[in-house]
């Protein structure tokens, strides 16, 4: 992914819960952050909801810090279809 993607699916899981996905449909994301995840293909949608997962906050604000990680971890390992 690349940093225009990354805003893409940052806008999509900022204006609330991306639609079409669920938790059993990040089961391929899972790992995402370990050393040894080999790449893999995500659409829009999916990488919304693993953002929203990681990084939004209880108190509905997002944690920067988590999403700078998710920036990396995508920018490495994710291609964006769809």
């Amino acid at each position: 992914m690349n940093k225009q993607e990354f805003n893409k699916a940052f806008k999509v899981a900022d204006n609330g819960e991306p639609t079409g996905c669920n938790s059993a449909d990040m089961a391929v994301l899972d790992g995402c952050g370990l050393r040894g995840f080999q790449p893999v293909s995500a659409t829009v949608q999916l990488v919304a909801y693993w953002i929203r997962w990681q990084a939004l906050q209880f108190n509905g604000k997002w944690d920067h810090e988590a999403l700078n990680e998710c920036a990396y971890i995508a920018r490495k390992r994710i291609t964006l279809i769809g």
